[in-house]
């Protein structure tokens, strides 16, 4: 099995391929998945004092990809937290084969 160090070009004949297979990703732990060509985004609603479950998540995902041949690449995964609380809330970071990801605004 070779790795392929570029994304999807858009417009190719693999592009319907891909979503055909990213389709059958199922996270059931997840309170959502949104599921594009070659781009997957999932969420999780935590309840103030909850710990989140972002790598049980993360870990799901990336057990299915390993499952079906995909690759996670965690250079190009992110994290985004969102909080309407007025307190700072402290989450564990998430990561990918000990990769720890990056976290955007």
């Amino acid at each position: 099995m070779e790795t392929v160090p570029a994304g999807v070009p858009q417009g190719t004949k693999l592009g319907p391929w891909l979503f055909i297979m990213i389709n059958y990703l199922e996270v059931t732990s997840s309170d959502g998945v949104f599921k594009y060509v070659d781009d997957t985004t999932t969420h999780e609603i935590v309840k103030k004092g909850d710990d989140g479950q972002a790598q049980t998540l993360l870990d799901e995902i990336n057990d299915w990809s390993i499952a079906n041949k995909f690759r996670l690449h965690p250079q190009k995964c992110k994290e985004l937290r969102i909080s309407f609380t007025r307190d700072d809330v402290s989450y564990k970071d998430v990561s990918i084969d000990q990769s720890t990801l990056n976290i955007v605004e």
